[in-house]
């Protein structure tokens, strides 16, 4: 039964947030220069300067697990139940990245004193993960309910 619509919910919870990797979360514009800060790292001039004191390995890391583990949901739809649990677990993985992402931004824009910080577009997919994931929950505890009222009948 892949063909319902929580599992077209729990597809678009998994696209999000891997379209953190190309979109930043975060811009600086220090003295005329750009820097862009996404989950793996940073592009432009100034992001030598403000790697030393950022680790992105966690980030890249939970931002796997965001990605994989709504594609993993997907495919226990005879476990209904459990299908419930994960995507809560999901919603609060989604809610840590979002606290990691702002964070890594605070201490990027310390290390930059003098820098105006502006948030970019990939600040919006883990916020919209956690819609679809809460969206999945819904539709999947309405399964449940149409299955044990099945039951009942018989």
């Amino acid at each position: 039964m892949i063909q319902r619509i929580q599992s077209l919910f729990l597809l678009l919870a998994a696209i999000c947030p891997a379209l953190l990797f190309l979109f930043p979360f975060a811009g600086y514009l220090l003295e005329g220069k750009r820097t862009d800060l996404f989950v793996c790292g940073f592009s432009g001039d100034q992001g030598a300067a403000a790697s030393d004191g950022v680790t992105v390995l966690p980030s890249i890391v939970l931002t796997a697990f965001c990605i994989f583990l709504p594609l993993y949901i997907i495919f226990l739809y005879r476990k209904r139940l459990l299908q419930i649990k994960m995507s809560k677990l999901a919603v609060f993985m989604n809610a840590g990245l979002i606290v990691l992402m702002f964070t890594m931004s605070d201490k990027v824009s310390e290390m930059l004193t003098g820098s105006d910080r502006t948030f970019g577009i990939g600040g919006i997919f883990p916020i919209l993960t956690i819609i679809f994931l809460m969206l999945a929950i819904r539709s999947i505890k309405k399964d449940e309910e149409l299955v044990r009222s099945a039951d009942r009948i018989r």
